[in-house]
């Protein structure tokens, strides 16, 4: 019987790529933190492993304990060796290249922003889609809905009310399926912009923002104490009350506060991955740049002179001019 004879060592080298690797890492780490957070949900808990246990008996044992296996090893095959057991800078041509990119590379987070945001499901009640166009608009609270929702009235030439609203996940996937060239699309607010715009319906008593609740936590804990009516509200209590909002808006982001984050304030980055969880987003405007790629995108969905969109920087917060029909 001839001895085992070790095959020929085998090396190459390949070259770093610098936006390859961050995408990889991306993706593994992203897996890794899915993974996790389901064993969390399930009440489970995982078994660790590195590269470097697979030789290790013990660790192998307790892998074996784990899996509910009564069975011990007296000993690992001496068969199994790790492979390239060489230095990284060896195994690529440029290392020069790959020192500088880690080098900027951040792999604890040290400069990220924890986030204390719940996920959030899909808001497809949220959803308008045009009278007749393929058209889906995926609203973000305390966003331009009013400037949006007249522009796309407008294409058809019907009343606002002719839109379709109110879609549950059976009811967007058959307008989907009657739509088959449909392009969905959102609208992001400066976040300025739109703190304001719930402050002011705060103060307005539009929307769901309006609780006891929170009034009596911004009277506490922030002394904003806001009027019934806005009547006399002058400019400068209005500057100073909103400061004071913008605080509040602050501690409830981070998680420091008892009420829940509401979707008129949470982050445009939440809401945004809520949605394509379900229905991804075509195109993704900023809203000082309506004027331009609203029209352009009607284009696309088959209008050769699309009307413009009705907004005005200076009203952000108040909505647009009514579309009104033609006789």
């Amino acid at each position: 019987m001839e001895p085992f004879r070790h095959a020929p060592e085998k090396t190459t080298k390949v070259k770093f790529v610098a936006e390859e690797f961050e995408t990889r890492l991306s993706k593994l780490q992203f897996f890794q933190e899915l993974i996790l957070q389901r064993l969390q949900m399930a009440d489970q808990t995982g078994f660790y492993l590195r590269y470097d246990d697979l030789n290790n008996l013990s660790v192998i044992n307790g892998l074996g304990n784990y899996l509910g296996s009564a069975h011990k090893l007296k000993d690992l095959s001496s068969r199994y060796k790790p492979q390239n057991p060489t230095y990284l800078h060896e195994k690529v041509v440029n290392p020069e290249d790959m020192q500088t990119a880690l080098a900027n590379m951040d792999p604890f987070k040290l400069n990220s922003t924890p986030s204390f945001e719940p996920k959030r499901a899909p808001t497809l009640p949220n959803s308008i889609a045009a009278a007749r166009s393929p058209l889906l608009y995926l609203s973000i609270p305390s966003g331009p809905d009013l400037t949006v929702e007249n522009w796309l009235a407008s294409l058809d030439r019907v009343e606002t009310a002719a839109l379709q609203k109110h879609f549950s996940q059976s009811s967007l996937i058959d307008w989907k399926r009657r739509h088959a060239t449909h392009r969905s699309f959102t609208v992001l607010r400066h976040p300025v912009a739109r703190a304001h715009s719930s402050f002011c319906a705060l103060l307005t008593s539009r929307g769901p923002q309006r609780s006891r609740v929170l009034r009596h936590l911004l009277d506490v804990q922030y002394d904003l104490h806001l009027p019934e009516k806005i009547a006399g509200f002058n400019p400068n209590l209005h500057r100073h009350a909103f400061e004071k909002f913008i605080a509040f808006l602050v501690d409830n982001l981070r998680g420091q506060t008892t009420l829940r984050i509401d979707p008129h304030w949470a982050s445009q980055t939440a809401l945004l991955r809520s949605y394509s969880a379900f229905c991804p987003t075509d195109m993704i405007i900023r809203e000082d740049e309506l004027q331009t790629l609203l029209p352009f995108l009607a284009q696309l969905a088959g209008y050769k002179n699309p009307q413009r969109p009705y907004w005005n920087q200076r009203r952000l917060w108040l909505g647009s001019r009514p579309f009104t029909t033609k006789t």
